[in-house]
């Protein structure tokens, strides 16, 4: 550093809406590895809390902040991904813009700052939580399949669930659904067969999903919609217990 420079330190805010209805005292989160410290705070009683991460700076100038602030963006959402992952408790978002401290005093970050909107993370959590998850924090995993499962478990829509639980399995086989629903069986060997419009066998799931994408005549729309609402929850455990897997081994091969 320059003789005579001073630096400016500030913190990156972001403000996130828990539906839960405990209480999460403040704690700073101090996972080592490529995690920064991140300070968490309840704001009153209004059920939100404010993540914050310390950047250094030479001025607040809005260049000097936009800059850190994308950079704690990636940060944050690399720890929300991972705590998502972890956790299968409610389902919580981002609220309001991102937001920097000097000196106890919030102001914003001006625009074009990132992309933070939908942002998703579980709750319930403690510091005694995040203790005991230090190592699980810091595993390698395939990022892009976690944020992919991460976000459509965040669906509320069962539909738009199914559809997009359905499509990481595709990935995961190849877009090759006798591959999808070898998976499947695999997985849980009860789950029901049934025989697809040329004759061959398809489980419950991969026929719903044609139902959706293809006419089949006598079937209704609204009944396939009523059948995936029944059916959504198992599902969702059934791709969880294929994906994880191979969210945590992202070298593996995936449709092997």
């Amino acid at each position: 550093m320059s003789e005579g420079t001073t630096n400016v330190a500030v913190k990156i805010v972001f403000e996130a809406s828990l539906g839960w209805t405990g209480r999460f005292e403040p704690y700073t989160v101090s996972l080592g590895g490529t995690y920064p410290d991140i300070e968490i705070e309840p704001v009153a009683d209004s059920g939100r809390y404010l993540f914050k991460i310390r950047k250094t700076v030479p001025n607040h100038g809005v260049a000097m902040i936009r800059s850190v602030a994308v950079e704690a963006e990636a940060e944050i959402q690399a720890f929300w991904n991972v705590l998502t992952y972890l956790r299968d408790d409610t389902i919580v978002r981002l609220e309001g813009p991102v937001q920097y401290e000097h000196e106890g005093v919030l102001r914003q970050v001006e625009p074009e700052r990132g992309r933070m909107s939908g942002a998703t993370m579980t709750t319930g959590t403690t510091a005694r939580w995040f203790e005991l998850n230090v190592e699980a924090f810091n595993k390698r995993y395939n990022y892009d399949l976690m944020k992919r499962f991460n976000f459509a478990r965040g669906l509320v829509d069962p539909v738009s669930r199914f559809l997009s639980l359905y499509a990481m399995l595709s990935t995961v086989a190849e877009d090759k659904q006798a591959v999808i629903d070898r998976l499947i069986h695999e997985e849980e060997p009860t789950v029901a067969w049934s025989p697809s419009k040329d004759g061959r066998p398809e489980t419950i799931f991969t026929r719903l999903r044609n139902e959706l994408a293809h006419y089949r005549e006598g079937v209704s729309a609204f009944r396939t919609h009523d059948e995936i609402s029944l059916h959504i929850a198992r599902f969702e455990w059934l791709v969880g217990r294929i994906v994880r897997p191979r969210v945590e081994a992202p070298r593996s091969r995936t449709g092997k």
